[in-house]
């Protein structure tokens, strides 16, 4: 499976992580429609914070990145069969190049969206045995 034209993604709030993007190994995407609920947006927030808190120098280093996509826009709509999304959902993708080598969505996000300690445990723990499946031991921190 290919990731096409996800390099072109505009980013909602990486910041200076834009340039990583491309090349990183590993990204974590908060995939999201246009019209947002309240818990959507909170769920956005848990998982940029987290991602950022625990994997702050994976993510300094270019190995991890952090995006926000809108897969209402026509550009970003292929997300929807790449990850098999029926609603917003956080997604750890791995890839080469521009091809997507593995990936896991986080199916628990919805159930926890209103423990915030326990989705942040979940999305931390995910992430970190995801990248040592991918990656190896020496990137989980």
């Amino acid at each position: 499976m290919r990731l096409r034209g996800w390099i072109g993604i505009t980013l909602a709030f990486m910041g200076s992580e834009a340039a990583a993007a491309a090349t990183a190994p590993v990204t974590v995407y908060y995939l999201h429609g246009t019209v947002r609920c309240v818990t959507c947006i909170v769920m956005e927030d848990v998982t940029n914070r987290t991602v950022r808190d625990a994997f702050g120098d994976l993510l300094a280093e270019g190995v991890l990145a952090l995006e926000a996509v809108d897969y209402d826009q026509p550009d970003n709509a292929h997300f929807l069969d790449d990850f098999d999304l029926e609603m917003p959902a956080v997604v750890l993708a791995a890839s080469a190049g521009d091809t997507l080598t593995a990936w896991r969505r986080l199916d628990r996000t919805w159930e926890l969206s209103h423990l915030q300690a326990d989705l942040e445990r979940y999305i931390t723990d995910e992430t970190r045995a995801f990248v040592r499946e991918v990656l190896g031991e020496e990137y989980a921190p």
